[in-house]
């Protein structure tokens, strides 16, 4: 933890200095083309601020007004679209929500005629199926609503009953998608058009969006993989779940709106009641579209994050205190920063690190400990057969070929699943798992590739050795 000392930090505006000089540092560490972060000191907006670049090839910088897709922080925002609704009395948190259904139908399962709440939905309780969704090509025609909620989602199967509503937290997507279809069936108007008109822009908002429009094209920044190449502009139906637009600006608007409500403001469309609702945790530290964690003082911390392809965000806000805090990255490699930086922030502002920062340190130390001992017993073995290689004929020439070939395409193959699962999506639907991973897992690659590089030299190594035994005997 010492990159992320901050102990001689003794005032907000040297703690907003001090992750500006490192979020630098660790962007080129992790090899971060953009971000945007924005601070919220005592319900007020304090700091803005811009790093690295929206698009590498035109060189274009990320500013305040840079727009980024939240991925699944869009969730918090859309549960503010339902609880919208409920306070207007046009929707129940806790009545069976296939009242509200017309255009779609949950599909009948073994639990057999159960009752699912938006309170369930909202807080991934219903027990449905689809945890994230991988987008479609913007040049793509979109499914429907109801064709994404039948299966339409790059393969995976429909939206269905896995357990029973109301007994376990299973993080799902598809539980907001549907959420969406209920709030169009309500208002008979697109979720987009909803949530603008009711949501985003009396936040003033402006440059947040639930759609896609050609205006954005000018704003957003291009993705990246963690490989740091380009990646296409992946749009969503499922709007409700992964589909929102915004810029660290008008995000950090929206955490200050949460703060202000917890403080006793009544000029949003939120009251206290609704939010106080919304901020209680279900099953899993879990509400109704946040994470609230409880740290070691009692301070209670509420935050989510966000994940698509190319694209990481993450907020988060103290409401005791009054402070948030708002990073949005446009890269796979983002969520190290992310949770740096939200960790150095929560130190500064509590005196603790949350629990989940201690876990992912002590994984990246896992991760790195298992890479070096990897290291070292692969010198071991390098040293070993170096003193081997001499000709011996006492060994059998005619077993050595074959069972070194066998132990070489074994490890080739494992070394050629390892890059697939983990670098290729072919098995993750998309998803680059090594993104995914702590801090330093290219480490535990590396080792990989050079145990594989290993087995081939040996494999040739082998053969010369053959060679030489056989020609040794042939003159004996």
């Amino acid at each position: 933890m010492n990159k992320l000392d901050i102990s001689s930090t003794n005032s907000f505006k040297e703690l907003e200095e001090n992750i500006s000089n490192k979020t630098n540092s660790l962007m080129n560490e992790y090899n971060i083309p953009g971000a945007a972060i924005a601070f919220i000191k005592d319900g007020k907006i304090d700091y803005i601020k811009g790093f690295g670049l929206s698009d590498k090839e035109k060189g274009t910088k990320v500013d305040r007004n840079t727009v980024f897709q939240v991925a699944s922080n869009s969730k918090t925002v859309s549960a503010w679209s339902v609880l919208k609704l409920v306070s207007d009395g046009k929707l129940d948190l806790d009545a069976n929500v296939d009242k509200y259904l017309t255009r779609w139908k949950i599909p009948k399962s073994k639990y057999g005629d159960v009752s699912i709440t938006l309170r369930e939905l909202l807080s991934h309780t219903a027990g449905l199926s689809q945890g994230a969704y991988i987008g479609y090509s913007i040049d793509e025609k979109l499914p429907t609503l109801e064709e994404s909620l039948s299966g339409a989602t790059a393969g995976t199967s429909g939206l269905h009953l896995i357990m029973k509503p109301g007994t376990k937290y299973k993080y799902s997507g598809g539980g907001y998608t549907l959420a969406q279809l209920i709030v169009e069936e309500t208002t008979g108007l697109p979720y987009a058009k909803f949530a603008r008109e009711n949501v985003l822009r009396p936040l003033s908002m402006n440059d947040s969006d639930f759609e896609w429009n050609p205006q954005m094209k000018t704003k957003i920044a291009k993705a990246y993989d963690s490989f740091g190449r380009s990646l296409p502009q992946y749009v969503f139906t499922e709007e409700c779940a992964a589909g929102l637009y915004t810029t660290a600006a008008d995000f950090a608007k929206f955490v200050a709106a949460n703060i202000n409500i917890m403080k006793g403001s009544s000029d949003y469309i939120l009251n206290n009641d609704a939010l106080s609702e919304m901020l209680t945790p279900i099953k899993n530290d879990y509400g109704l579209g946040y994470i609230i964690k409880k740290l070691p003082d009692n301070t209670k911390l509420v935050y989510h994050g966000g994940t698509n392809r190319g694209w990481r965000s993450q907020y988060a806000f103290l409401p005791d205190k009054g402070d948030g805090i708002v990073i949005l990255t446009n890269s796979d490699n983002g969520a190290q920063l992310h949770m740096d930086l939200l960790c150095m922030w929560t130190k500064y502002e509590t005196g603790y690190y949350p629990l989940f920062y201690i876990k992912n340190i002590t994984l990246r130390a896992l991760v790195k400990s298992i890479a070096c001992t990897l290291f070292l017993l692969l010198l071991m073995l390098i040293f070993k057969f170096k003193n081997k290689t001499g000709p011996k004929p006492s060994i059998k020439p005619s077993t050595i070929l074959p069972f070194e070939i066998i132990k070489c395409v074994v490890f080739e193959l494992f070394v050629i699943l390892w890059w697939l699962v983990f670098y290729t999506g072919v098995f993750s639907g998309g998803w680059e798992l090594n993104s995914l991973m702590p801090a330093g897992f290219y480490w535990l690659t590396i080792c990989v590739l050079c145990y594989g590089l290993y087995f081939i030299a040996k494999c040739f190594v082998e053969k010369i050795v053959k060679q030489k035994i056989t020609k040794f005997t042939q003159n004996v």
